[in-house]
């Protein structure tokens, strides 16, 4: 059986490291475009009526599942593990890129509803972006299991 060792030339970072450094991406990231949509939403800029909750029921589902999975496993994991394991920087470095893509696609598609459709035509927007989310969830939490797997 082959064991990988870790070259000198690939960065490798602590688990509780990169679960610290995701943990601010999102919260930090997250916090004022959720108080943005949260704003919008007291100020009925998605409309009245059964409209007022669409900036909510778009912008939660994009980021609390990227918390709460950093977060969670952050608490339920053994600290003594998390302390001293080692992972592949070649795994952490895009997980962070892809983290921050998406936080720059919530923040694009506040900025077109805001500036560019002067709160007009949220619907198409929160539309497309979706679809976008589904595929960069997807590769977050495929990067993010590969996080536990690959080692360095």
């Amino acid at each position: 059986m082959a064991t990988y060792s870790a070259s000198a030339e690939e960065p490798s970072i602590t688990l509780k490291k990169a679960r610290f450094v995701l943990m601010l991406i999102w919260v930090v990231g997250s916090i004022p475009a959720v108080s943005l949509v949260m704003l919008q939403t007291f100020s009925q800029g998605y409309g009245t009526g059964d409209g007022t909750d669409k900036g909510l029921l778009w912008i939660l589902p994009a980021v609390l599942p990227q918390i709460a999975s950093v977060f969670g496993l952050s608490i339920i994991e053994r600290p003594s593990r998390a302390a001293s394991a080692i992972v592949s920087g070649t795994v952490f470095w895009p997980l962070v890129v892809i983290s921050l893509f998406h936080l720059a696609v919530i923040y694009a598609a506040i900025f077109f509803g805001i500036i560019i459709y002067r709160n007009d035509n949220w619907d198409q927007i929160f539309r497309l972006s979706g679809w976008v989310f589904i595929v960069l969830q997807f590769v977050f939490f495929s990067t993010y299991a590969a996080l536990f797997t690959e080692r360095a």
